[in-house]
């Protein structure tokens, strides 16, 4: 019996430039783009991007809060109000824990 037997290789190689731009204090804007290659379709394909950044208070440490998923719930509920963060947060779950978040 005679057989043919046949190998492929595939490869997706890309690359990705992005831009800084800092046109005013505190507003970070980067436009970017990819380029990717798909050996099985033999495409490129081009994927721009823009995002941008304001910072809006200092970056110091006592301007970072991390917070548990209850007392993070309770700050959006805090900040939003029960009544937006209601449709977000399913029923069944277990309410936020009672007080303020920790400071």
């Amino acid at each position: 019996m005679v057989g043919v037997a046949k190998t492929t290789t595939l490869y997706t190689p890309a690359a990705f430039a992005e831009l800084r731009l800092a046109p005013l204090p505190g507003l970070s804007v980067l436009p970017s783009v990819r380029l990717d290659w798909y050996s099985v379709i033999r495409r490129w394909t081009v994927d721009p991007r823009l995002v941008a950044r304001q910072q809006i208070g200092p970056s110091t440490a006592a301007n970072l809060r991390v917070l548990c998923k209850p007392h993070d719930l309770l700050a959006a509920r805090l900040a939003y109000g029960d009544a937006w963060m209601s449709q977000f947060i399913r029923m069944n779950r277990p309410a936020p824990l009672a007080g303020p978040p920790p400071e």
